[in-house]
């Protein structure tokens, strides 16, 4: 059985890895 915590997590780190790269190259 899988953890809905665990799911929100890689969820939530999925979304989040979109924006931090484009905020990673716009500061460049």
């Amino acid at each position: 059985k899988t953890k809905p915590t665990q799911h929100s997590v890689r969820e939530l780190r999925a979304l989040g890895l979109t924006p931090h790269l484009l905020a990673c190259r716009s500061a460049q």
